[in-house]
């Protein structure tokens, strides 16, 4: 599913830079340096991806250790 919204992301970032390009450099860009250029594209997408879930479990687990931190306290005696 994340891979889908990747390549889609993707295809909109390739689009973006070739309506940015002269008329005439668009003419030049193959097909295969389109490909190529969806690759790159797609590797750096997915790196910020990972990168972001990847804080998100840490901050996951800092607050999971808060929560068992203030559940000890919780319980014991007055």
């Amino acid at each position: 599913m994340q891979h889908a919204h990747i390549k889609e992301r993707a295809e909109n970032v390739i689009k973006r830079f070739e309506e940015m390009l002269p008329d005439e450099l668009q003419a030049q860009l193959e097909q295969a340096h389109r490909e190529e250029l969806m690759l790159l594209v797609e590797a750096a997408l997915s790196d910020v991806y990972v990168s972001t879930l990847y804080g998100v479990a840490e901050d996951l687990e800092k607050l999971v250790d808060a929560y068992k931190k203030a559940e000890t306290i919780m319980q014991e005696p007055i």
